[in-house]
């Protein structure tokens, strides 16, 4: 039994690591739990940032999986998927068509104005955690969902935020609650 308890730790600390798939150097999450603050920064998750273009920016997982998808101003867009032992990463791509980009600006621009509310994400061992932004057009960080590993979480509770997640779960493996 000892001996099957020191392969389980080895085996997550081989694992270990952010929910970004790849270098964790794209827009909006830099492989950190949320990129930053969980909220963005000030009340509400806003902040006057923007990245290369970003339109939405997503990163979600755990030690052992995790998703990541960038929208660009353009509608390109790219995703990709990490799970581990053995570490393995796919990188994705496309292109949404110009009304669902037109959505998609015009959404994060609704729900610029949604409540953010704060829950209880839990702390249990492989739960997932990251986050996902939207940027408007002059550039304003719209937070629409984040967790942090000590457990506090924040949602974005406007329809055109619970619209943006239910795109950004549409492209990616490990989806937001």
């Amino acid at each position: 039994m000892k001996r099957l308890a020191m392969v389980t730790v080895l085996v997550v600390c081989a694992c270990s690591g952010s929910p970004t798939p790849g270098d964790g150097g794209t827009a909006g999450g830099g492989g950190t739990a949320g990129g930053g603050t969980a909220g963005g920064g000030t009340a509400g998750g806003r902040t006057s940032q923007r990245d290369g273009g970003v339109l939405l920016s997503f990163n979600w997982g755990n030690q052992i999986n995790g998703s990541e998808l960038t929208v660009l101003e353009t509608g390109a867009y790219t995703t990709g998927e990490r799970t581990c032992c053995p570490p393995v990463t796919v990188n994705d791509g496309g292109q949404v068509s110009a009304s669902e980009r037109d959505a998609l600006v015009a959404d994060v621009g609704l729900a610029r104005a949604g409540p953010v509310v704060t829950f209880d994400a839990g702390t249990a061992a492989g739960m997932r955690y990251g986050a996902a932004r939207g940027y408007d057009v002059d550039g304003t960080e719209v937070l629409l969902h984040s967790a942090e590993l000590a457990g506090t979480g924040r949602r974005n509770d406007h329809a055109a935020a619970g619209r943006l997640r239910a795109f950004i779960n549409s492209k990616v493996s490990q989806q937001l609650p």
